[in-house]
Protein backbone atom coordinates (compact mmCIF):
# COMPACT_ATOMS: atom_id res chain seq x y z
CA UNK A 1 0.00 0.00 0.00
CA UNK A 2 0.82 3.13 -1.17
CA UNK A 3 2.17 5.37 2.21
CA UNK A 4 -0.46 8.36 2.79
CA UNK A 5 2.16 11.55 2.73
CA UNK A 6 4.08 9.66 -0.44
CA UNK A 7 3.32 13.13 -2.43
CA UNK A 8 4.00 15.74 0.29
CA UNK A 9 7.21 13.92 1.29
CA UNK A 10 8.57 14.02 -2.80
CA UNK A 11 7.66 17.65 -2.97
CA UNK A 12 9.72 18.08 -0.14
CA UNK A 13 12.69 16.37 -0.89
CA UNK A 14 12.54 17.74 -4.39
CA UNK A 15 12.49 21.47 -2.82
CA UNK A 16 15.63 19.80 -0.81
CA UNK A 17 17.32 18.94 -3.45
CA UNK A 18 16.85 21.70 -5.60
CA UNK A 19 18.08 24.11 -2.64
CA UNK A 20 20.74 21.95 -2.03
CA UNK A 21 22.10 21.48 -5.52
CA UNK A 22 21.77 25.64 -6.13
CA UNK A 23 23.89 25.90 -3.34
CA UNK A 24 26.75 23.62 -3.77
CA UNK A 25 26.94 25.19 -7.04
CA UNK A 26 27.03 28.79 -5.43
CA UNK A 27 30.12 27.68 -3.36
CA UNK A 28 32.16 26.15 -5.89
CA UNK A 29 31.90 28.86 -7.95
CA UNK A 30 32.76 31.37 -5.13
CA UNK A 31 35.94 28.86 -4.25
CA UNK A 32 36.61 28.94 -7.87
CA UNK A 33 36.17 33.19 -7.89
CA UNK A 34 38.28 33.66 -5.18
CA UNK A 35 40.75 31.34 -6.84
CA UNK A 36 41.08 32.63 -10.07
CA UNK A 37 41.28 36.30 -8.78
CA UNK A 38 43.46 35.46 -5.77
CA UNK A 39 46.60 37.25 -7.57
CA UNK A 40 44.16 40.45 -8.71
CA UNK A 41 43.84 40.90 -5.07
CA UNK A 42 47.17 40.90 -3.99
CA UNK A 43 48.32 43.01 -6.87
CA UNK A 44 45.15 45.72 -5.92
CA UNK A 45 46.33 45.36 -2.39
CA UNK A 46 50.00 46.38 -2.99
CA UNK A 47 48.89 48.78 -5.64
CA UNK A 48 46.77 50.52 -3.00
CA UNK A 49 49.79 49.94 -0.35
CA UNK A 50 51.87 51.69 -2.64
CA UNK A 51 50.34 54.71 -2.89
CA UNK A 52 49.72 55.39 0.83
CA UNK A 53 53.85 55.23 1.40
CA UNK A 54 54.90 58.26 2.83
CA UNK A 55 57.21 59.98 1.14
CA UNK A 56 58.80 63.54 2.49
CA UNK A 57 59.67 64.34 -1.35
CA UNK A 58 56.14 64.30 -2.52
CA UNK A 59 54.29 66.62 0.22
CA UNK A 60 52.74 69.33 -1.35
CA UNK A 61 50.37 72.31 -0.25
CA UNK A 62 47.47 70.44 0.40
CA UNK A 63 49.27 68.34 3.15
CA UNK A 64 50.64 70.98 4.82
CA UNK A 65 47.24 72.86 4.56
CA UNK A 66 45.99 69.78 6.03
CA UNK A 67 48.61 68.93 8.57
CA UNK A 68 48.29 73.15 9.58
CA UNK A 69 44.82 72.14 10.87
CA UNK A 70 45.45 68.98 12.54
CA UNK A 71 48.07 70.66 15.06
CA UNK A 72 45.95 73.95 15.65
CA UNK A 73 42.86 71.47 16.43
CA UNK A 74 44.63 69.32 18.65
CA UNK A 75 47.31 71.98 20.51
CA UNK A 76 50.48 70.64 19.05
CA UNK A 77 52.71 73.68 17.23
CA UNK A 78 55.93 73.74 19.18
CA UNK A 79 56.25 77.21 20.79
CA UNK A 80 59.58 77.30 19.97
CA UNK A 81 58.78 77.14 16.03
CA UNK A 82 55.17 79.44 16.19
CA UNK A 83 53.62 79.05 13.11
CA UNK A 84 56.07 77.29 11.22
CA UNK A 85 55.50 74.42 8.71
CA UNK A 86 54.31 71.21 10.74
CA UNK A 87 57.19 69.75 9.91
CA UNK A 88 58.93 71.33 12.66
CA UNK A 89 56.16 70.58 15.09
CA UNK A 90 56.72 68.72 17.73
CA UNK A 91 55.05 65.65 16.96
CA UNK A 92 56.62 64.09 14.38
CA UNK A 93 54.69 63.35 10.95
CA UNK A 94 57.61 60.15 10.54
CA UNK A 95 54.48 58.22 12.19
CA UNK A 96 52.08 59.90 9.68
CA UNK A 97 51.39 58.49 6.31
CA UNK A 98 49.23 60.10 3.41
CA UNK A 99 46.34 57.70 2.40
CA UNK A 100 44.88 57.72 -0.84
CA UNK A 101 42.24 59.99 0.02
CA UNK A 102 44.58 62.98 0.95
CA UNK A 103 44.65 62.27 4.57
CA UNK A 104 46.57 60.39 6.84
CA UNK A 105 46.78 57.34 9.37
CA UNK A 106 49.01 55.67 11.23
CA UNK A 107 51.39 53.19 9.14
CA UNK A 108 51.38 49.20 8.37
CA UNK A 109 53.69 47.24 7.14
CA UNK A 110 52.78 45.73 3.56
CA UNK A 111 53.79 42.08 4.76
CA UNK A 112 51.36 42.91 8.03
CA UNK A 113 48.22 43.73 5.64
CA UNK A 114 49.09 40.82 3.22
CA UNK A 115 49.22 38.53 5.97
CA UNK A 116 45.74 39.30 7.20
CA UNK A 117 44.77 38.92 3.77
CA UNK A 118 45.78 35.53 3.64
CA UNK A 119 43.77 34.49 6.96
CA UNK A 120 41.00 36.54 5.68
CA UNK A 121 41.12 33.97 2.51
CA UNK A 122 41.92 30.74 4.31
CA UNK A 123 38.98 31.53 6.45
CA UNK A 124 36.81 32.32 3.62
CA UNK A 125 37.73 29.19 1.45
CA UNK A 126 37.48 27.27 4.90
CA UNK A 127 33.58 28.10 5.62
CA UNK A 128 32.86 27.25 1.30
CA UNK A 129 34.32 24.26 1.49
CA UNK A 130 32.34 23.09 4.92
CA UNK A 131 29.62 24.40 2.91
CA UNK A 132 29.87 22.53 -0.12
CA UNK A 133 30.28 19.22 2.34
CA UNK A 134 26.99 19.89 3.95
CA UNK A 135 25.26 20.82 0.47
CA UNK A 136 26.42 17.66 -0.57
CA UNK A 137 25.12 16.06 2.24
CA UNK A 138 21.56 17.52 2.16
CA UNK A 139 21.39 16.47 -1.76
CA UNK A 140 22.30 13.18 -0.89
CA UNK A 141 19.33 12.64 1.87
CA UNK A 142 17.27 14.96 -0.64
CA UNK A 143 17.93 12.48 -3.33
CA UNK A 144 17.04 9.35 -0.99
CA UNK A 145 14.16 10.98 -0.01
CA UNK A 146 12.47 11.43 -2.97
CA UNK A 147 13.70 7.81 -4.33
CA UNK A 148 12.39 6.49 -1.49
CA UNK A 149 8.96 8.38 -0.78
CA UNK A 150 6.56 6.14 -2.14
CA UNK A 151 7.80 3.07 -0.88
CA UNK A 152 6.62 1.85 2.42
CA UNK A 153 9.43 -0.43 3.64
CA UNK A 154 11.41 2.91 3.39
CA UNK A 155 9.34 5.19 5.78
CA UNK A 156 11.74 4.32 8.89
CA UNK A 157 14.80 5.39 6.75
CA UNK A 158 13.17 8.51 5.34
CA UNK A 159 12.39 9.36 9.08
CA UNK A 160 16.15 8.46 9.79
CA UNK A 161 17.52 10.51 6.47
CA UNK A 162 15.01 13.74 7.97
CA UNK A 163 16.47 13.98 10.93
CA UNK A 164 20.00 13.78 10.07
CA UNK A 165 19.63 15.80 7.01
CA UNK A 166 18.22 18.63 9.49
CA UNK A 167 21.06 18.08 11.88
CA UNK A 168 23.44 18.41 9.22
CA UNK A 169 21.20 21.69 7.47
CA UNK A 170 21.26 23.15 11.02
CA UNK A 171 25.41 22.67 10.67
CA UNK A 172 25.37 24.47 7.70
CA UNK A 173 22.94 27.32 8.67
CA UNK A 174 20.58 25.96 6.36
CA UNK A 175 16.98 27.19 7.82
CA UNK A 176 15.03 26.02 5.18
CA UNK A 177 16.40 23.27 4.61
CA UNK A 178 15.77 22.18 8.47
CA UNK A 179 12.43 22.49 8.39
CA UNK A 180 11.74 20.55 5.20
CA UNK A 181 13.81 17.98 6.83
CA UNK A 182 11.76 18.02 9.81
CA UNK A 183 8.47 17.63 7.67
CA UNK A 184 9.85 15.46 5.24
CA UNK A 185 10.29 12.93 8.72
CA UNK A 186 7.40 13.56 10.69
CA UNK A 187 4.85 13.25 7.58
CA UNK A 188 7.40 9.58 7.01
CA UNK A 189 7.04 8.92 10.49
CA UNK A 190 3.13 9.36 10.06
CA UNK A 191 2.81 7.37 7.74
CA UNK A 192 5.10 4.23 9.06
CA UNK A 193 2.70 4.74 12.17
CA UNK A 194 -0.21 4.20 10.17
CA UNK A 195 1.25 1.15 8.45
CA UNK A 196 1.82 -0.63 12.17
CA UNK A 197 -1.59 0.08 13.25
CA UNK A 198 -3.08 -1.19 10.08
CA UNK A 199 -0.63 -4.73 10.56
CA UNK A 200 -1.99 -5.02 13.75
CA UNK A 201 -5.90 -4.29 13.01
CA UNK A 202 -5.24 -6.83 10.07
Amino acid sequence: MKPIHASLIRGLNIGITVLAALSLITCVVGMAFLGANKDYLYAALEEEYGASVYDPDYLDDFYYDYLDDFYFDHDLWDDDYGTSHPHHASLSTESLVPVSDGYFGYSTSLEDVEAIMDITLAVVNALLIWEIIVSAATLVFGILGIVGAGKQEKLKALTVCGIVGAVIAFLGGHIVLVVLFIISAVMANKDKTIALNQAILS
